[in-house]
């Protein structure tokens, strides 16, 4: 439901009286004269962004990817989740 209003009055309506109608047709004639009409709202999703990681630290990955025979995605993958910080080391450390 876009309206909090809409769904308040199909909770205290639509709901408690269903169990009294017979049939769905008439259920659904009540529901269409009982519920005013809205004008169609679409829903514009935002899509988060993906972090990549900067040249720094793509040199960095790579450089541990080759020492520990690993590949660069599983390197990635475990600096991000164990919340790693590329940036304190250089290459020349490992």
């Amino acid at each position: 439901m876009h309206s909090p209003n809409v769904a308040h009055l199909v909770n205290e309506t639509a709901n408690w009286l269903y169990p009294i109608m017979e049939d769905k047709q008439l259920s659904y004639k009540f529901l269409q004269n009982i519920i005013p009409r809205q004008q169609f709202n679409r829903f514009y999703y935002i899509k988060k962004k993906k972090k990549t990681a900067t040249d720094d630290n793509k040199e960095m990955i790579s450089v541990l990817a080759k020492g520990m025979e690993l590949s660069e995605r599983e390197v990635t993958t475990y600096v991000d989740q164990l919340g790693i910080d590329l940036n304190k080391y250089t290459p020349k450390d490992l």
